[in-house]
């Protein structure tokens, strides 16, 4: 009962796996790739390249703001102290 079972398990296997066989196998390939494709090609690589790149921009863009506003916040404190006005 149990052979019976997996053999015909198999049979569905290697019968699944010809037909995708004959669907997939093709010699040639007729299709015009134009120019509308090539360009939307090339806009989609563009867009994942800068989408990446805003990524690590605004990744590092929080940190580098706050050490920037400490940076100038200690600066004015500093001349505030030492009785400059730099407000005019």
């Amino acid at each position: 009962m149990y052979l019976k079972k997996m053999i015909l398990n198999l049979l569905k296997i290697k019968s699944v796996i010809i037909i995708i066989s004959i669907i997939f196998y093709s010699k040639y390939g007729f299709a015009y790739l134009g120019p509308g494709l090539g360009i939307g090609s090339i806009m989609t690589l563009l867009l994942f390249i800068g989408a990446i790149f805003l990524m690590i921009l605004s990744f590092f863009y929080y940190p580098i703001k706050i050490l920037i506003k400490k940076l100038f916040k200690n600066k004015n404190n500093k001349n505030i102290q030492n009785g400059d006005d730099i407000s005019n």
